[in-house]
C-alpha cells in the first residue's frame, strides 16, 4: 500500500487576467494583472495492491482560491470566480492482470472520475464586476434575474465519469485485441460555456460531452 498526502498553500502575485468591455456597441478585451490571490489545498493519493494482480487506486483533492487584492479599469475585482478551477474532485481506478495461457494476458481497467462544478467565466451575480451592469434586457427580466441566469449559465455542473478497457496481449503484448467504452453512463453534461456580452443582451455558448462511445482496438508491434 503506498499512500501520499500534500498540503499546499500558493500566493500568487502579477498573474494576468482579463474582462471583457462593451463601449458604443463595441466588444473590447481588457488585460490587466491580478494584483494578489491565493490558493489552498489538500490532495491524496492511495494505491493498494491487495492480490497478485489487482492494483486499486484512488485520489482526491481540495482547493479553495480567492483574490486578496485585484482591480482595474473596471472596478474591484476580489469578488470574481476562478475559471476552471473546481473546489472538490475525486478518482477510483482499478486494474487486474492475469496470463490466460503460457503467451496470452488479460488486462482489465476500470476508472471514474468526479469533478465538482466550476465556473467558466469570472463574472459573478453581485458587485464590481457582476455578469450584467445594465438594468433589463430585451426580455423584461430584471438586473438581479439575469445576473443569477448568467452565473448558472456560465457554471459547468459537476459530473462523474466511468471508463472500462478489457486487452488480450499476445507474446508479451506484441499483438493487442482491446476492447473499450468510455463514458459508460452516457454523461452529456456542458463541459464549456462561453459568455459574450452585448449591449442589452448576453449570449452564452456550450459544449456538451461526447455521448457513450464503444470500440475495438487491434495493435501489433514491428
Amino acid at each position: 500500500m503506498r499512500l501520499n498526502v500534500a498540503a499546499y498553500r500558493n500566493l500568487l502575485k502579477g498573474a494576468q487576467r482579463t474582462a471583457i468591455l462593451t463601449t458604443n456597441g463595441v466588444s473590447n478585451t481588457l488585460v490587466s494583472n491580478a494584483a494578489e490571490a491565493r490558493n489552498l489545498g489538500v490532495e491524496a493519493e492511495l494505491q493498494v495492491r491487495p492480490v497478485r494482480g489487482l492494483t486499486l487506486g484512488a485520489s482526491g483533492s481540495i482547493n479553495d482560491s480567492k483574490y486578496l487584492r485585484f482591480s482595474d479599469a473596471t472596478g474591484d475585482r476580489r469578488n470574481e470566480r476562478f475559471v476552471y478551477v473546481p473546489k472538490y474532485q475525486f478518482s477510483l481506478s482499478g486494474e487486474y492482470r492475469t496470463d490466460l495461457t503460457s503467451n496470452i494476458s488479460a488486462r482489465l481497467n476500470a476508472d471514474y472520475a468526479w469533478v465538482g462544478d466550476q465556473a467558466s467565466n469570472e463574472c459573478v451575480v453581485t458587485g464590481g464586476t457582476r455578469c450584467f451592469a445594465g438594468t433589463s434586457d430585451i426580455t423584461g427580466a430584471t438586473r438581479d434575474q439575469i445576473n443569477a441566469a448568467l452565473v448558472e449559465a456560465t457554471t459547468i455542473p459537476s459530473a462523474g465519469i466511468l471508463n472500462a478497457r478489457m486487452t488480450f496481449g499476445i507474446d508479451d503484448d506484441a499483438y493487442t485485441v482491446a476492447l473499450w467504452g468510455r463514458n459508460l453512463t452516457d454523461n452529456r453534461g456542458i463541459t464549456q460555456a462561453l459568455r459574450v456580452p452585448a449591449p442589452f443582451r448576453n449570449y452564452v455558448s456550450g459544449l456538451r460531452r461526447d455521448p457513450a462511445t464503444y470500440g475495438v482496438t487491434v495493435a501489433a508491434k514491428f
